[in-house]
């Protein structure tokens, strides 16, 4: 699955990790509907929704990416 922001931010993932749609066909998980804030999206067969605050927050929240951009970022500064 790849979620693209309007910001050019991509975040892609296995569908398989999104919760409900494990077993989804691909009709299924192609038929989506973007809430009017633009922050849900709902798959009406499945009755499954994604939240992207919450989508980022797992991303950009984790301590293995905070790992990661601080050895980044310490290697550029040395």
């Amino acid at each position: 699955m790849i979620v693209s922001l309007h910001t050019g931010v991509q975040v892609v993932f296995p569908v398989e990790l999104a919760r409900g749609l494990a077993d989804a066909s691909p009709a299924d998980v192609a038929n989506i509907e973007i809430s009017l804030t633009g922050l849900g999206l709902h798959r009406p067969k499945l009755d499954a929704d994604l939240y992207v605050p919450v989508l980022l927050a797992s991303v950009f929240d984790s301590k293995r990416w905070m790992a990661s951009q601080l050895g980044h970022s310490r290697g550029q500064n040395a």
